[in-house]
């Protein structure tokens, strides 16, 4: 439902009305029956309410044993290769929530924010923390987002193993590469905000007009570097030789392109840096729905992101195979093996199509008799007077719904012959016009 067939609401893909035959979906009526699906998601809890030992100042605490138990998973099956990549990524909502956040610069503009710490070219998650406000600072002198930065190190076990973090400029800083290369063993490479503390103020002031052009200043293992583009960039690196450089093909505003050099460190960072990127596209959920509430909206997003880092898993597996995989491909693969020979038991009920004849309840005159059911609940629409609001809508879009001549009844009474409830009320003549009438909504 979030990457096969995508569909405005849940409610669509059991649709079936005999004109719109194209959009039909009919393989998920042969697994769950619509109001099961709904009644299962509905109630679709990952915790107990009523735990007198759950933590409810935790914000996300809905589905945080979930989310704890992916992440452990995540760790445990795959070495990541060196190069690392952390950045935040949104999770789509516009529900009213604490923790929504509106970024104006990214392309979801609402929802919920992660950071998210993945393998640099393939995006394979190692862990992840939904942001619900300031967090304590477990390192002094690293700021908020240096001791982010820390907490995702820690929960991937990605310390001391000599890895190289590309990260974005707003992590960046002087003092958090130097403590990841002391206390961590973690190398790091990224582009620098200059006016953060002790960034080398003598890049600030250089002036560079031809594209190409580079200076850089080293404290030991430490190299701060400004490279100019179409703008000047500043970048910081615990792990690179600035000497080292190659050159790249760059369009100019004209239309032509050039040779210009780039530093070893650029490159790098332009090619491990879009790992978050690349699992925020794969692992994307399709749109807002309306009627999703947040919990579902978390379980939703989590449930894809253990979907893409089995894909991954399943490349490095089989590359050979892998390769005639998309992503799209394995999960079809992926459904059809959870669903397996299973089929609902579920009685299907005809659908009425205008003009379409059930002689079943037009003959046997002496068997349609009145019952209520023993284990009714109540809850069900008359057949005629159902199919008269359907219609009357569908044909009136544009009339509210409260404006509507024709009304959805509910109606405990049901014919026995048919199993259809029905009106059996003054001044109503749906039980007549549905055993008498070939077109009975007319």
């Amino acid at each position: 439902m979030e990457i096969t067939v995508v569909k405005n609401s849940y409610r669509e893909y059991w649709e079936s009305d005999g004109v719109n035959f194209l959009s039909e979906t009919p393989g998920f009526r042969k697994v769950l029956t619509r109001d099961r699906f709904l009644t299962l998601w509905t109630f679709l809890h990952i915790v107990d309410e009523r735990d007198p030992e759950l933590n409810k100042n935790d914000k996300i605490y809905k589905v945080r044993p979930f989310l704890s138990t992916l992440l452990e998973k995540f760790k445990h099956h795959y070495k990541p290769k060196q190069f690392l990549s952390l950045d935040e990524g949104m999770i789509p909502t516009k529900n009213r929530l604490a923790i929504k956040q509106y970024i104006k610069d990214k392309p979801i503009k609402f929802g919920i924010k992660s950071f998210i710490l993945c393998e640099g070219d393939t995006g394979y998650i190692l862990s992840s923390e939904i942001y619900t406000g300031r967090e304590e600072q477990a390192v002094d002198g690293l700021g908020v987002v240096g001791n982010i930065v820390y907490r995702l190190l820690l929960a991937g076990e990605c310390e001391n193993k000599k890895h190289i973090l590309t990260m974005d400029r707003y992590y960046n800083s002087v003092d958090l590469f130097k403590y990841l290369l002391r206390e961590q063993n973690t190398f790091a490479v990224g582009t620098a905000m200059t006016n953060r503390k002790h960034y080398p103020k003598t890049l600030i002031r250089k002036k560079m007009n031809k594209r190409g052009d580079y200076e850089f200043v080293c404290q030991g293992s430490l190299v701060a570097m400004v490279w100019m583009d179409r703008r000047p960039i500043n970048f910081l690196s615990t792990c690179h030789d600035p000497t080292l450089f190659q050159h790249a093909r760059r369009r100019n505003k004209d239309g032509t392109q050039e040779n210009v050099v780039m530093p070893q460190l650029v490159k790098d960072y332009n090619s491990f840096m879009g790992g978050t990127d690349k699992n925020d596209q794969m692992a994307r959920l399709n749109k807002t729905r309306r009627h999703y509430r947040w919990p579902r909206r978390l379980f939703m997003k989590f449930v894809m992101w253990a979907v893409y880092n089995a894909y991954v898993l399943f490349q490095n597996v089989d590359p050979e195979k892998a390769k005639k995989y998309t992503l799209r491909n394995f999960l079809n693969e992926y459904c059809l093996a959870l669903v397996g020979e299973y089929r609902t038991a579920a009685v299907q009920r005809p659908r009425e199509i205008e003009g379409q004849e059930l002689p079943l309840r037009l003959q046997n005159v002496g068997l349609h008799f009145p019952e209520i059911g023993v284990d009714d609940t109540g809850n069900h629409l008359c057949a005629v007077c159902s199919y008269k609001h359907q219609k009357f809508r569908k044909e009136n879009p544009a009339v509210p719904y409260k404006d509507c001549p024709v009304k959805a009844v509910k109606s405990n009474v049901k014919c026995g012959y048919c199993n259809r409830h029905l009106c059996i009320k003054k001044g109503s003549t749906c039980w007549k016009d549905w055993h008498t009438k070939s077109e009975y909504w007319r």
